[in-house]
């Protein structure tokens, strides 16, 4: 009877130990399952950024045309150490070249919070500390642009908001009413060095600055930032630079018509991949960016030139400090520049209209094409992910379409944005128009002098939502900067390129 009992006891033993094991083996299968979906997904969701770069190179067409002697090259960076990340190499072969460089730094990257506090060894820096800052941040760039080759006077510093130019892009367009920053806590240029000390932080006052300057180097190639950069200041002194030139185009300016412009990129999601310092790598463009109308460029670098285009890295040591990885990324056999050419808004016949029905505009090709998917929140909020943007203009009425990747959802709003360049004697030189679409709401219309609600609702079909506005809201208008933001709530969502669409074609016009 006890050898029975015993052997029961064994056997009930023997099943207690299967079914833990049996339970931990489906415990790790569990978990290493999810972590497998895990690497998959980081697999798929990076295919995108990381691709054999010297396959895509081969594909890049090589700059038009390389710098030459006697000509006269501007750049524009939004903080102290993106013009050496993103066009150290061109510049210091120009400068070898015979070429004249100068370079506009917007901010002096004074809201860089993570690295004051660092570089002070305080949690809570002073407004005076964000601005001590900002003056050792230039002086990184002028030991960095001595490197290259660009002389201190080539070098202006504007003392504009760090953090705060796509601010300024968006709401702050009354003189009266300036941009104060959250970390300098002032509402102009605080440094002495500044171009124009005191510059009021307002747009108005950014674009006048941008054409003085222009005016005053009158180049003949731009070098500023690409409208696909997701950083806030990057994609804004793209839009800035790139506005004061068209303001001068459209006075009447012979010499801005000729200036040739390019971009270079800084921030795109995980892009430049693999991070870290491969100097024989070349520098290739984010898969996601490669067909949206972007015609993408590479500039090879010498041995030579890759080898100082380190040390000018080097010399941005309040950056290197937080991130060295990133910048030393930007140091590759070549360097990339893209051009995003200005697009002609259809017309469409006297009378008549597009369809609104779901699928594309037939003949209507798109006047802004977004990269999907691009992002974790895009890839869960497909509703506010854009694909394209359409317009198409008759006598009455300028229509416009957006299409996004899942159907229209009621909890999404989109802003359309105009930024309208006027061409009325004495009046605004840009005149911002914002339209604001939800499902079933009005359209609701903001300007800088006021805000109203039209009785006209969005029509919805699927993945496409679609409005007009009267065309008389665009009459002497020749051109306008235009672009597109999505929200879920209050989270942002999405925004595509600032384009520059023209209402009316003048020769000599790119």
């Amino acid at each position: 009877m006890v050898c029975e009992l015993g052997k029961r006891q064994v056997l009930h033993i023997r099943r207690l130990h299967v079914w833990h094991l049996t339970r931990r083996l489906w415990r790790w299968t569990v978990v290493l399952g999810a972590l497998a979906l895990l690497a998959v997904s980081f697999v798929i969701y990076n295919f995108n950024l990381f691709y054999p770069p010297q396959r895509v190179e081969a594909a890049l067409p090589p700059l038009p045309a390389a710098p030459r002697a006697g000509e006269r090259i501007l750049v524009f960076a939004p903080h102290p150490d993106d013009a050496t990340l993103g066009a150290g190499g061109y510049i210091h072969q120009a400068v070898q070249a015979g070429a004249q460089v100068w370079l506009v730094q917007v901010t002096s990257g004074d809201a860089f919070k993570a690295s004051v506090e660092l570089w002070y060894k305080t949690p809570d820096p002073t407004p005076q500390q964000f601005i001590d800052y900002g003056y050792t941040r230039e002086q990184e760039t002028l030991r960095s642009m001595r490197l290259l080759g660009v002389p201190a006077d080539h070098v202006f510093f504007l003392g504009f908001p760090d953090l705060g130019t796509a601010q300024l892009w968006l709401h702050y367009w009354n003189p009266d009413h300036p941009y104060r920053s959250l970390y300098t806590r002032v509402t102009a240029a605080p440094y002495r060095n500044a171009w124009r000390p005191g510059a009021s932080y307002t747009a108005p006052s950014e674009l006048s600055e941008l054409r003085a300057i222009l005016e005053q180097v009158r180049p003949d190639l731009l070098i500023t930032l690409h409208p696909n950069d997701v950083h806030p200041d990057h994609w804004a002194t793209g839009v800035f630079s790139r506005t004061a030139l068209q303001e001068l185009r459209d006075a009447g300016e012979l010499w801005a018509r000729r200036v040739q412009v390019y971009t270079y990129l800084i921030h795109r999601g995980e892009w430049p991949l693999p991070k870290g310092y491969h100097p024989s790598l070349p520098l290739v463009p984010p898969r996601q960016l490669l067909h949206t109308g972007t015609r993408w460029y590479r500039y090879p670098l010498t041995a030579a030139t890759v080898r100082l285009k380190l040390q000018a890295i080097e010399e941005f040591r309040t950056q290197t400090m937080m991130m060295k990885d990133f910048l030393l990324s930007f140091d590759r056999s070549s360097e990339l520049f893209g051009y995003y050419p200005a697009g002609d808004v259809p017309r469409i016949p006297a009378g008549s209209r597009p369809g609104s029905g779901p699928g594309r505009w037939p003949g209507i090709a798109p006047v802004i094409l977004d990269p999907v998917g691009d992002t974790v929140r895009r890839d869960l909020d497909g509703a506010g992910d854009f694909r394209a943007l359409y317009l198409a203009l008759n006598d009455a009425e300028l229509y416009v379409r957006v299409q996004v990747r899942t159907p229209v959802d009621s909890q999404v709003r989109y802003q359309v944005n105009f930024y309208r360049f006027l061409a009325v004697p004495g009046g605004d030189r840009l005149q911002p128009l914002r339209v604001t679409a939800a499902l079933g709401q009005p359209l609701r219309v903001w300007t800088p002098t006021h805000s109203r609600i039209l009785a006209e609702r969005p029509v919805v079909a699927g993945r496409y939502l679609q409005f007009s506005l009267p065309a008389a809201w665009f009459q002497g208008d020749r051109s306008f900067m235009f672009s597109a933001t999505s929200h879920q709530g209050k989270a942002f969502v999405d925004q595509t390129a600032y384009r520059r669409l023209r209402l009316e074609r003048r020769s000599g016009e790119g």
